[in-house]
């Protein structure tokens, strides 16, 4: 192979790296922090911008737990989420940078007012054949753009220092 060819090829795959990303959907774009549990949460995308979002409890608000990566018109689901209380907050834009971890045209980062709650119950259930202990995880569904976010949720637009890195 050519220099020019090779270099060619090499433009071309940096170029689909950051303009190309629906093939990223439902990435987690780090691995996830803290402790495992049997709660689930999907994430719809509504707007035309692939979107960024990350999980902080509310108890840390400066370290994200989860951050995972949501292609324009699709959804994608964290599992194996612990049970606690959560603040969302997205970045939405354009041209995904793997390495800096962010949007590189047009972002925009912002944050829900609401907190999120998962919660694992376990309980005892009599059936024909004895007790049984039961357990029940929450699984939320959220949907982001498109006016989705009318009526009880309401969102905020912060600078990139409050996203993080």
């Amino acid at each position: 192979m050519s220099a020019r060819n090779l270099f060619h090829l090499v433009v071309v795959c940096t170029t689909s790296i950051l303009v190309s990303c629906s093939g990223l959907n439902g990435t987690h774009i780090e691995p996830a922090r803290g402790a495992k549990g049997e709660c689930a949460f999907t994430i719809a995308n509504g707007f035309d911008e692939d979107i960024a979002v990350k999980f902080y409890t509310v108890e840390d608000m400066q370290n994200h737990v989860y951050y995972i990566y949501v292609s324009s018109g699709k959804t994608a689901t964290i599992k194996e989420m612990a049970p606690g209380n959560y603040v969302l907050r997205y970045s939405k834009g354009s041209e995904w940078d793997v390495k800096s971890r962010m949007f590189t045209m047009n972002r925009k980062n912002y944050e829900t007012d609401q907190k999120f709650t998962l919660e694992t119950k376990e309980y005892t259930q009599e059936t024909g054949r004895g007790k049984h202990t039961v357990r029940q995880s929450t699984h939320q569904t959220f949907m982001l753009g498109s006016g989705s976010a009318e009526g009880n949720i309401s969102t905020q637009e912060i600078p990139d220092n409050e996203f993080g890195k």
